[in-house]
């Protein structure tokens, strides 16, 4: 395999955060069986996007996909991401570099979302109305 999908996250001092990342990681791995898929955290957990990316190189590596667990384009997407493309492009000679966009920015991401959302609202049920002093002492 000569190309890469390098997941970019946050990172989390708690072990517990990474749980859904990890389970985006390993369902990816799953539909795309020719490409290699790594994850890695931008602060705060290992592995490190830029060693990650390195090693990567040194085994031959061509092409990474550089994709943003981000939902928002805030300062780690805006600037974080771009300086992260540019170290790992000049720490990796011959690595062609492609930043994906943010998760926020992707078709059907926000739609999705939302739509899971709806379903977990619809499966709660539908909250009783409050009850009157009254109607609380029967």
């Amino acid at each position: 395999m000569h190309e890469m999908l390098l997941l970019v996250a946050h990172g989390s001092r708690d072990p517990a955060w990474a749980g859904p990342v990890r389970e985006l990681e390993a369902r990816l791995r799953a539909a795309l069986p020719g490409l290699q898929v790594q994850l890695a955290f931008l602060e705060h957990a290992s592995p490190q996007p830029l060693p990650v990316a390195q090693a990567a190189a040194r085994s031959g590596l061509r092409r990474l996909w550089l994709a943003p667990l981000l939902l928002g384009a805030g300062t780690h997407a805006r600037c974080d991401i771009a300086d992260l493309a540019a170290a790992i492009g000049r720490g990796c000679p011959g690595m062609t570099v492609q930043v994906l966009p943010i998760l926020g920015e992707l078709e059907g991401v926000l739609s999705g979302i939302a739509a899971a959302l709806s379903a977990a609202v619809s499966a709660q049920g539908t909250p009783a109305p409050p009850q009157s002093p009254e109607e609380r002492l029967g």
